[in-house]
This record gives C-alpha cells, structure tokens and sequence, in this order.
C-alpha cells in the first residue's frame, strides 16, 4: 500500500468510525491503538502510555478545570439573566434591539465563561421565547443565539485557546490577549448586521414600544448594574495575565475565585448550586481530557504510520504561503463539521504548523489565531455544526430544523468576513499582545 493509499485508508475508515455514533474519545483511542497493532506493532502500547502521561502532565491544561468551573458558578449565580433584563431595557427601543441585547450578552458571557454549550443553552432559554414573543423572525432569533454562543471558542478565557497553546507550543497567555480584538470584532459585525437588516426591514425584528419601557433614567441605571460584575470579573481575568501578574491558569484560578464572590453577592450560594458547579465541572473536565488522551494516541499512531509525513508533504508541494494558508483553512473548516475540535488540534497543529512557520514563514501565533476564529465558523455550519444541535435540542416553539440552518447562514458569512479582515489586517492579533509582552 502506498503512503497516499494508507492516509486515504486512515481517513476514511476514522471517518466512518465516527458516523457510527461512537465518542470522539473512544474512536479516536481505540481506532489509534488498533491500527498502531496492525502497521506499527507492540511498540505502539509504550507510544499510548507515554502520550497518556504527557497529557496528565502538561500545566497549560490545569486553566481549563478551573475556567469551566467559573463558568459554570456564573451559570449558577444568575449573571446571564440579569445582563440580558439589563441590556434588553437599553437597547430594546431600537429595531432590532433585542437581538442586539442577545449578542452583547453573549460576547460578555464569552468572556467570562468560554463555554460554547453553556452560552447557547442559558441564552436560548432566556431569550430565545422572549424574542420569539416579541415577534422576532426565527430564523434571525436563532442565528443570533447561535452565532453569539460560539464567540465562547474564540474570546478568553477559551478552552479552545488553552489546548492550542499547550498542542502549538504557544503562549496561552499570548493567545488570550491576541483574541480579543478578534472576538469583538466579530460581535461588532453581527450588532452592525442586525441593526441594518431592521431598520431595513422592521418586521424582522421590531423595536420595542417605548411606553412598554420603564424610564430612560431607570433603564441606565438597571444597565449599568447588570453588566458592570461580569465585565469586572472578565477585566480581573484578562488584566491579570495582560500586566504580567498571573498566568492562565493561576488567572483561572483568580476568576473562580472571584466567581463565587459574585454568587455570594446575588445570593445564588448554597451548597445545591456548589455541588452542581463542582459535578459539572468533573464531567466536563473529565470529558475534554478524555478525548485529549484519545486523539494524542491516535496523532502519535498517524505519525508513526507515516500518514502525518504523506500530509504534510502533499501541503508543502502547494508551493504559494496564501495557497497553503486556503487549502488548510478549507481542511480545518470542512472537518470542524464532523469532528471535535479538539481532536482538529491534537491532529492538525503538529503537522501543518512546523510546515507553517518553517516552509511558509507564517507566524505561528498569527496562525493559530486563524484556525481558531476557523473553528468558530465550523461550530455554526451545516449539517454537522455543535451549534446547531445545541438550539434543536431546546425546542423553541415554531421553530424547525430548517429555520436553525437556515438562520446560520448569514452569520457564516459574518464570521468568514471577519476571517479576511483578520488575515488581511494581522495588526488586529498583534496589536494588544505587542503592547502587553513589549520587553
């Protein structure tokens, strides 16, 4: 068998193996340890322990108990309804207003969180009905839930940012400052898009009477103090590793800290609340981690077959930096359909980076940024995107299949928008972090 023979055997029978419905873990474990018995030997079961223990090991990965922890304390304490009332009585007045509250909640649910579920599910509940009660177009309703719940793979504090840190050898640290600018820019896009498209067209989404709302006065003040603890939390996060104060995960621990103080001020602290933060945050962790194992093992067997070295060559042989940059984007985006995205790092970041930086010249933290705001894309894509099944699995009354996909597409196109300004304009990566790590 050839080597292109062998990568097109590995791929289409990992392929299959996942559309059986098996875990990304399992398959990915499994699957490496059955075809390393079969083209490597008894060499591979050393390769899995090894991998095994460096996964167990590595300390980038200790933020991301400790950031799923915060959120889901925040999940607990209330934060999202009370920032969605606050900012729904600022901006409801206006076409379109409610969507927009939606978005902006999101992005500073985002970070505070970096959960994609958690943001999708809390916002879908609280304001999915209430738009859809206000006459908002479903398919405008659901693609802004959609599309603002995924901004939590891309703003830090984000798993995802963590595990591409730890995978790419860069600094996790570094990555959450040169997101920002990135994930607010995406939420800018998706305010601008809602606000054209109902002034446009006011059915879409209508502006709230302004006799149904309390005073101006009232509003800003409810406002204010809604959004002011969480943007606090996310400043004492960020700003923490931005001054050089913490590390992300020592940050982490700072956040979940300050995370059970804001539950203790809303009064949300009692021992049911801890006890399904701290279940949830095993199961979760325990999760992620699993499936990190499993695809480390089957990275290690795809290497050892020689598959990573076939890939990588038929990349370099593109032979144009914006070629390769395409053809890998294309790959990332096509995959991040059907797989997890963890198992898309754990796989892709030790192959095409090296080709990135030593064949190309592409920065690699530059890069990694571009698979990630990728990855994001990915997650609100038909048929196979997360996010799509998380809004049909809450069951918003009227509202089908067709209208979930139908309403991501806009929002795809937003998002593959802000994708080119950022490979076009590299100083929206840089800029904060050259200000931040400047010697």
């Amino acid at each position: 068998m050839t080597d292109t023979l062998l990568l097109l055997f590995v791929a289409l029978i990992t392929i299959g193996a996942l559309f059986l419905g098996h875990s990304v873990a399992l398959t990915f474990g499994g699957l490496g340890i059955i075809l390393g018995l079969i083209f490597v030997g008894p060499a591979v079961l050393p390769i899995a322990v090894t991998k095994t223990y460096s996964v167990m090991v590595s300390f980038p990965l200790i933020a991301i108990p400790l950031f799923i922890f915060m959120a889901y304390i925040l999940e607990c304490s209330g934060v999202a309804q009370r920032m969605f009332n606050g900012i729904r009585d600022l901006v409801a007045p206006i076409p379109g207003g409610l969507a927009i509250a939606v978005t902006i909640v999101c992005t500073v649910f985002a970070a505070s969180t970096g959960i994609i579920g958690a943001s999708i599910v809390s916002m879908g509940v609280l304001a999915g009905p209430y738009l859809l009660e206000n006459k908002y177009d479903k398919r405008l309703t659901v693609g802004t839930i959609m599309a603002g719940g995924t901004l939590g793979i891309l703003i830090p504090p984000s798993m995802l940012l963590i595990v591409l840190g730890a995978v790419a050898g860069i600094s996790v640290g570094q990555l959450f400052i040169g997101a920002i600018i990135p994930g607010l820019l995406l939420s800018l896009l998706y305010v601008i898009y809602i606000f054209v498209i109902c002034c446009r067209n006011p059915a879409l989404g209508p502006p709230v009477a302004p006799e149904d709302m309390d005073v101006l006065r009232v509003r800003l003040v409810r406002g204010m103090i809604s959004v002011t603890p969480p943007v606090l939390l996310m400043l004492t996060v960020l700003g923490s590793i931005f001054f050089g104060i913490a590390t992300p995960s020592e940050a982490g621990a700072i956040g979940a800290f300050a995370a059970i103080i804001l539950m203790v001020c809303y009064g949300q602290f009692n021992m049911k609340n801890m006890r399904y933060a701290t279940t949830a945050t095993i199961k979760t962790s325990c999760m992620v981690m699993f499936i990190i194992v499993g695809v480390n093992i089957f990275s290690a067997v795809f290497m050892a077959m020689g598959c990573g070295k076939t890939l990588g060559s038929l990349f370099e042989a593109l032979g144009n930096q914006w070629l390769f940059f395409a053809m890998v984007m294309l790959l990332i985006y096509l995959l991040g359909m059907i797989i997890d995205w963890t198992a898309i790092l754990m796989l892709l970041v030790p192959i095409f980076f090296p080709i990135a930086k030593d064949v190309y010249g592409v920065d690699p933290f530059w890069f990694g940024m571009m698979v990630a705001i990728n990855l994001q894309v990915s997650f609100l894509s038909p048929p196979f995107g997360y996010a799509l099944f998380f809004m049909k699995s809450l069951q918003l009354p009227g509202v089908t299949l067709g209208d979930i996909y139908r309403g991501s597409l806009p929002f795809i196109a937003l998002q593959v928008v802000g994708l080119i300004i950022v490979a076009l304009f590299p100083q929206t990566v840089t800029f904060l972090t050259d200000l931040a790590f400047a010697q």
